[in-house]
């Protein structure tokens, strides 16, 4: 949650948002972005022992500046996950064309 909490903050602090770049962020086809869990401490302060790559799928809507999230997975899933998201930002695209 550190990371979305930091993509969000760029994301609201940036000129230009969709040119983000930061270590943990992951540029997907139509827009979609993968945050992973790369980077940060534990509560103790001591450093991350190597996890298990999980990455929590997002579509950034700059006009509305809504961070829709969409679904958690590890590289097992990952082609279902793209896939999935992929249909998600389909449906908010055709939603806000009809408006």
């Amino acid at each position: 949650m550190r990371n979305v909490q930091i993509y969000l903050d760029s994301l609201e602090n940036s000129k230009n948002p969709s040119l983000l770049h930061l270590g943990f962020l992951h540029h997907e086809p139509m827009g979609i972005r993968a945050i992973d869990q790369t980077g940060g401490k534990l509560a103790d302060g001591t450093k991350r022992q190597k996890l298990k790559e999980f990455r929590l799928y997002t579509y950034p809507d700059f006009k509305t500046k809504i961070l829709h999230l969409f679904c958690i997975g590890d590289k097992t899933s990952q082609p279902k996950d793209i896939q999935y998201s992929k249909k998600q930002v389909e449906s908010l695209r055709k939603e806000t064309s009809e408006r």
